[in-house]
């Protein structure tokens, strides 16, 4: 999958030779550099950010001005609220692309990543964990990409739109409904958590056990029955076992560096973004015109919904991950 010059940047290396020398993953350069990413976002942000303040102060003003119900005053505060409202949800799309093509790019790295853990996964003798597990895998992936993708995401969008809508008028409050579609979001999310670790951890922890078992009356079979070559076979065979597990215990380290990197990037940008509407709709509730300040609140609280779905596939995809080497632990375990 194509990455950004950011990402690509510190997107870390599968180096066996580094690893052999102790030299892993540097954990301490990754998370200075999400520290600086979240700084950066901060004043990248700020001309958007400033625009929607001078708005919205100018909005307070004319406010406060009108002679009377429906005067030219409240008018000028209508257009400067649309204008205010089409500001926010230009900034939302931004997060909502983001978070699209982040979720896309976890999906194809975790479709790289599966070839290689299945194949590490057989050669530690979990070939019933490897063939169960990996058409398990592939659906899982492809399920969670496409539910937050055509979901959650566009649930989001609509409840930012509607809240922020509602706030134009006070006759027609729309605030019940955008927290009805923001509920919807989060009950999907956390179905799709539940059900993506319930069916992995369910299909891979019977055939692991069920492969470690096989392979231990194997060994004892070719062991004591078979002369003279049948240990020899055995010992090798626990050989390659175990470099086979050292290959793919590392080999889970490369793979939960690269999701973190893909996935807290783009979380961050959308992490930024909802805490600075957040903060402007604070600042403005003092001033007297409360519409506003729930206009961008709500906005706020989706780009929240929309920071979750991206850290909830991340953490998805961690599990996983975390599961299958969890499988090929068990399966040498149990032999």
């Amino acid at each position: 999958t194509t990455l950004d010059s950011e990402t690509l940047a510190l997107f870390p290396e599968f180096d066996l030779r580094a690893l052999a020398a102790g030299q892993g993953v540097d954990w301490g350069n990754l998370f200075s550099q999400l520290l600086r990413q979240l700084f950066r976002e901060i004043v990248l942000n700020a001309n958007l950010i400033g625009q929607m303040v001078v708005l919205a102060v100018l909005c307070v003003v004319l406010r406060h001005i009108q002679l009377s119900e429906g005067s030219p005053g409240e008018l000028a505060f209508a257009v400067c609220f649309l204008t205010l409202f089409v500001l926010g949800i230009h900034g939302f799309g931004f997060a909502q692309q983001t978070a699209v093509e982040a979720v896309n790019r976890m999906s194809n790295f975790m479709y790289a990543m599966l070839p290689m853990m299945v194949t590490l996964l057989a050669a530690v003798g979990g070939i019933g964990s490897a063939a169960m597990i990996h058409p398990v895998m592939v659906a899982m992936i492809g399920l969670t990409a496409r539910l937050v993708c055509t979901v959650v995401l566009p649930l989001a969008l609509f409840s930012a739109v509607v809240g922020a809508v509602g706030q134009i008028s006070d006759k027609y409050p729309l605030s019940k409904m955008a927290g009805l579609l923001r509920t919807a979001a989060t009950s999907i999310l956390g179905l799709g958590l539940c059900i993506f670790t319930g069916v992995i951890t369910v299909r891979g922890l019977v055939a692991s056990v069920a492969d470690g078992l096989t392979i231990r009356a194997a060994k004892y079979v070719s062991g004591s029955f078979i002369p003279v070559v049948g240990k020899f076979f055995s010992d090798t065979a626990e050989l390659i076992t175990g470099c086979s597990l050292l290959l793919k215990n590392s080999l889970s380290v490369f793979g939960v560096a690269g999701l973190i990197v893909i996935c807290a990037f783009p979380a961050v940008k959308i992490f930024v973004l909802a805490l600075l509407y957040r903060l402007v709709g604070a600042l403005l509730q003092p001033l007297g015109e409360p519409r506003l300040a729930d206009a961008l609140t709500a906005m706020a609280n989706a780009l929240t919904l929309v920071f979750a779905a991206v850290a909830v596939v991340g953490l998805l995809f961690f599990v996983g991950l975390s599961i299958m080497t969890g499988l090929s632990n068990l399966t040498v375990m149990a032999r």
